[in-house]
């Protein structure tokens, strides 16, 4: 059953007549507090045990008079770490005829590792829902990217295990219980809401279970929780198994008031759970401050182009979901009662594409030697489709990887940004080829077509004459040979990519992050352009220090916190699409966040205090300047270092790709048929006749 919620302004007899009228008729504007589910049991436990002084118990119960079975369910997680993704929900009613205006929620939390009094908490997100999470019920309020943590503090309450039933023992774990407050700004007029939080910590963490005393479960008791987006009701499967599972409810408490809202609301910045989406995919729309009373309207709108807003229609919550094809502008209009409304600063979400970041260069072989056609495109999930035609008029058809008899040429990554083609023939000449790339939102684009040039053998004849007297034959020791002096020099522009990483970027560690690619050109290969390109999200990209190590062993810094400037004045989203380039000339202190573009790399040549590398890089400081330091050895292991230089902000290395354009010579292999036949020999004593396509 839920809890009561009681209030803390009361009118008290003893008191003046008149004060009493006074206080009586406006208790609706000082806090009252919803009180749900139930913490601490007992300051004795179970078996007898006392709590430590001036503490309590709060130890999973059993059914009065039943002494084998026991809940055992002491908490369950509502936190957010590593790759873990808890969030927790309870219901409560605001009454018919009453608005409340939500300032703080409290819920209660332990976990493994602190034993001390001393809480570890510092980060709360919350949501609350006009109806059950994953059951028709939608946000109304809040989200869960916004910290609203305000305080944290010891109980003085502990938790344990049913000390008694149905194995007697000591109480244990005996972990301290922390509160943890959220500030809300909210108000909600009467009806059934939903309450989701989720904590964000380093390990597991984990939300106290009511217990009351005497029973397992009460009438009432619909706790739910999501693991990553998917709900399901909370249950003990209690001590032992074989014993019948009850559901569960979660102590924690909401404080409130019931006056109304005045003056003009200031709402804040708009607020997008993401700043550029796919056609057609969902995303929520807040802002930055809450308006506290009743009388609170809403009205969202939307622009093309950030100056002419119009409402959306029935979009009259604090909150919006929705979905776009456009790029658009979105803002909050707040009202309060009669007075000016306050509108929230617009927040553009745009339209997510993927687009071709490097184009198919054209190749030439000689005939029976290869080539190699390389594109790359923007965004997370890409996917490649290598397609030819005979000529600039023919329909493009798709290339499998293998042997193919049409053209007597092998193919390899047809599916992969980099098409390979080994034992190109004569009729392959004036091909094109092009990559059909799918991006990250499954719409196809395509790169622009590059046409493939199959010079001829040229076959040079040695000796070109041979003088003989008439009558003989090719006299003995004069050896007729061929050669083929038309091989070529090959250029090649190749991207090697990482691939999906997700490496977290500790905050204001030197030994940082490293990553490798293993690169593989081929012999012979000269480097004449390098580029890295860098997609890292970061919340200020100016405490970084990027460095790249080559197969050589030298080491060039790619950025000393942007110039060594720092950054600033303002937090950032990260790199995305940043390109370091033997070719750029724009520093990076003059980019502009997400810097995305082509930049020079920083290469301090006489570095601050700050490494111009990870520790764990060596050498630390980067001990060449410039990329054509680093193109003596292309073939081996090419290394990424990354660290934070700077307190308080954290990142993550989404992707790298290393791209390398170099040139190498490319011998021709080839068979030919000596004409005329009559005469001729395949050994210097001229006694095995030469037989034509032998």
């Amino acid at each position: 059953m839920k809890q009561h919620y009681f209030r803390f302004s009361n009118c008290y007899k003893h008191l003046l007549n008149l004060f009493i009228f006074s206080v009586c008729l406006v208790p609706s504007l000082f806090s009252q507090t919803y009180v749900n589910g139930n913490l601490g049991t007992s300051a004795i436990s179970n078996n007898g045990t006392p709590a430590p002084t001036g503490t309590m118990w709060h130890e999973l119960q059993n059914d009065a008079g039943n002494t084998t079975e026991s809940n055992s369910t002491l908490g369950v997680s509502h936190a957010s770490f590593g790759a873990n993704n808890f969030t927790l929900a309870d219901d409560f009613t605001v009454p018919a005829g009453e608005t409340w205006n939500l300032t703080k929620l409290t819920v209660y939390s332990i976990d493994q590792v602190t034993t001390s009094t001393t809480s570890p908490y510092t980060d709360i997100r919350v949501r609350i829902y006009n109806g059950m999470p994953g059951g028709g019920g939608t946000v109304v309020y809040g989200d869960l990217t916004t910290n609203r943590f305000a305080s944290t503090a010891y109980t003085n309450k502990r938790a344990i295990f049913n000390s008694q039933v149905p194995t007697p023992g000591t109480p244990a774990p005996d972990l301290p219980i922390f509160s943890i407050d959220a500030n809300l700004n909210t108000s909600l007029t009467a009806g059934t809401y939903w309450i989701e939080w989720q904590v964000v910590y380093t390990v597991g963490c984990f939300s106290l279970t009511s217990q009351t005393v005497g029973v397992r479960t009460m009438p009432g008791y619909n706790a739910i929780r999501s693991n990553a987006g998917v709900w399901a009701p909370l249950i003990d499967g209690c001590t032992p198994a074989s014993a019948p599972d009850v559901a569960i409810d979660l102590p924690f408490t909401i404080t409130y008031n019931t006056g109304g809202c005045t003056g003009t609301p200031a709402p804040g910045n708009t607020i997008s759970s993401a700043t550029s989406v796919c056609p057609g995919t969902s995303f929520d729309l807040s802002v930055q401050n809450s308006t506290s009373g009743s009388g609170i309207s809403y009205q969202w709108q939307s622009s093309p182009d950030g100056v002419t807003f119009t409402n959306i229609p029935g979009a009259t919550n604090s909150v919006l979901s929705t979905t776009l094809t456009t790029a658009t502008y979105y803002q909050l209009v707040v009202t309060c009662s009669t007075n000016p409304p306050g509108i929230s600063t617009p927040v553009q979400v745009t339209v997510t594409t993927s687009t071709v970041t490097t184009q198919p260069a054209a190749a030439t072989s000689a005939c029976g030697g290869s080539a190699t056609f390389s594109a790359a495109a923007s965004g997370t999930t890409v996917s490649y489709q290598w397609q030819q035609r005979v000529s600039a008029a023919a329909p493009w058809t798709d290339v499998t990887d293998g042997f193919d008899a049409g053209t007597g040429a092998t193919f390899s990554g047809a599916t992969t940004s980099t098409l390979n083609i080994a034992t190109t023939g004569s009729t392959m000449n004036g091909y094109q080829y092009r990559a059909s790339i799918l991006g990250s939102c499954s719409v196809n684009i395509f790169s622009n077509p590059a046409t493939l040039t199959v010079n001829p053998l040229t076959i040079t004849v040695n000796p070109p004459a041979v003088n003989v007297c008439a009558g003989n034959t090719t006299p003995v020791g004069i050896a007729i040979t061929t050669s083929n002096p038309s091989g070529v020099v090959i250029t090649e522009t190749t991207p090697f990519a990482s691939g999906p990483l997700n490496i977290t970027i500790p905050d204001n560690l030197p030994s940082g992050i490293v990553n490798t690619i293993p690169v593989s050109v081929p012999a012979g290969a000269i480097i004449s352009a390098a580029s890295v390109t860098l997609n890292i999200t970061h919340t200020w990209v100016g405490d970084m220090v990027i460095a790249l190590k080559a197969p050589n062993g030298n080491v060039l810094n790619l950025d000393y916190a942007l110039n060594a400037t720092g950054g600033g004045p303002d937090p950032t989203t990260g790199f995305t699409n940043t390109v370091i380039s033997s070719t750029g000339v724009t520093t990076l202190d003059l980019g502009t966040d997400p810097w995305t573009g082509t930049f020079a790399p920083d290469a301090p040549a006489a570095p601050g205090t700050v490494p111009t590398a990870p520790t764990t890089l060596s050498p630390v400081n980067a001990n060449v300047f410039t990329f054509a330091d680093l193109y003596s050895t292309p073939s081996g292991n090419w290394t990424l270092g990354i660290f934070d230089a700077g307190a308080l902000d954290v990142g993550t290395l989404l992707n790298w790709t290393l791209t390398l354009t170099y040139t190498y010579p490319q011998a021709q292999p080839y068979t030919g048929v000596w004409t005329p036949a009559t005469g001729l020999f395949t050994d210097a004593a001229a006694t095995i006749p030469y037989v034509a396509g032998a």
